[in-house]
């Protein structure tokens, strides 16, 4: 009980502030309008759809004019106070009513820079649609060989899916998709996480889409 009682007063003796930014990426929108397949002109991987003569495509996003997380300092918040309380970046993707085909995305942080520390199962990641939610992780194996509580603050880089190329994302066309990124540091009454204190971490979110004949 006392050790808990120190672990609390250890915090609010010194609150836990990061440097934390995560750069929005723009969005690669390619609209299609040929006399060919579309292999010919994929930009993502091997494109599904081939053989489809005069097919257009076109797939656009908010990400590209999104809000930019950025805060000097971020505090512990509870689980329950995720929804309310986390830094958050809002968009959506839409595959435009133009399109005569069905459209699939991925989502990941590319350009990542993190610090050694920060590696944490307590520093957290969630990606919601409504009130759905799609995926969720934490950064504690962004960077390979890095143990919890380490308080090194040497910078690693790193890219994390966020969603991944076997579970993409389908849009039929003139469906869209309103997405909210979350990222957080989350308390633990039980633990002392002051090795959390002075890290720093940055980013981008990078959206990738490609034509696909699902529907």
């Amino acid at each position: 009980m006392n050790e808990n009682l120190d672990i609390n007063q250890a915090k609010a003796n010194k609150k836990l502030f990061i440097s934390i930014i995560v750069l929005v990426s723009s969005l690669v929108i390619i609209t299609m309008s040929l006399s060919y397949a579309y292999f010919s002109i994929n930009f993502k991987g091997t494109a599904e759809v081939t053989n489809d003569a005069a097919a257009k495509f076109s797939v656009t996003s908010t990400l590209t004019s999104a809000n930019v997380i950025s805060a000097d300092k971020m505090n512990l918040i509870e689980a329950k106070d995720v929804d309310t309380a986390a830094k958050k970046i809002t968009f959506d993707v839409q595959n435009q009513s133009t399109s005569t085909v069905s459209a699939k995305y991925t989502l990941k942080i590319v350009e990542g820079s993190i610090t050694k520390n920060l590696c944490s199962q307590y520093f957290k990641w969630k990606l919601v649609k409504g009130t759905e939610q799609i995926a969720s992780g934490d950064f504690s194996k962004a960077v390979p060989n890095v143990t919890e509580g380490t308080t090194a603050t040497d910078v690693a880089s790193f890219t994390m899916e966020i969603i991944s190329d076997a579970a993409a994302r389908t849009l039929a066309k003139g469906v869209k998709e309103d997405l909210t990124f979350y990222v957080w540091l989350e308390n633990n009454a039980n633990v002392n996480q002051a090795y959390l204190t002075n890290g720093s971490f940055s980013g981008k979110l990078s959206l990738e889409a490609y034509p696909t004949k699902e529907t």
